[in-house]
């Protein structure tokens, strides 16, 4: 980007870099990059406290050893299944076939309902939101139209959760969670 870039590593590097105050996030991305991979309202973009407690809801609900074994056997299966289906099959994209591994993991593991096709779309449409990141152009147009159809399908999911009062599943913790006042 043609600016002075000053680059660190450590524990104390770290340290400063997270918990001392000394940066902020606001403005930090550039616009095309912020609209396909964050967005307005995440938790990349807040600072200080705000940030603090997003991140912990991530961390303390999402992480840890159960919850990493969990998403590590729903990977296994899924993955033995992907084996059978492509050793049938003449051909494969291998990155089309592993984000779809994944997904289907992440989402059977996050208690994220996969119908008919619903697993290929929303593999598809992170994976032009990464792979588009940072262009500007048609492709960009494509992925940020497949990110407002995975937001619609994620806000629906929300409003279903919070109306059944779902709390047992990840999806379910995170469409309860609520911004602590004086944090945002």
């Amino acid at each position: 980007m043609l600016r002075p870039v000053t680059c660190m590593r450590s524990q104390a590097a770290a340290a400063m870099f997270y918990g001392s105050g000394c940066f902020i996030c606001q403005g930090a991305m550039p616009q095309t990059v912020l609209r396909l991979l964050q967005d307005k309202g995440s938790v990349q973009l807040l600072d200080c406290a705000a940030h603090r407690h997003r991140k912990a809801m991530f961390v303390n609900r999402l992480m840890g050893e159960e919850a990493e074994r969990g998403f590590l056997d729903l990977f296994r299966q899924e993955w033995q299944v992907a084996i059978a289906r492509w050793s049938a099959q003449q051909s494969i994209v291998l990155l089309d076939c592993v984000n779809l591994v994944l997904t289907r993991a992440v989402c059977w593991w996050a208690g994220v309902p996969l119908h008919g096709s619903r697993d290929i779309r929303l593999c598809r449409n992170p994976g032009a939101m990464v792979e588009y990141t940072g262009d500007i152009g048609p492709r960009m147009l494509v992925a940020l139209a497949r990110r407002r159809s995975t937001e619609r399908f994620v806000l629906n999911l929300v409003q279903k959760l919070r109306a059944e009062d779902e709390r047992a599943t990840p999806a379910g913790r995170i469409a309860h969670f609520r911004i602590r006042k004086g944090t945002s």
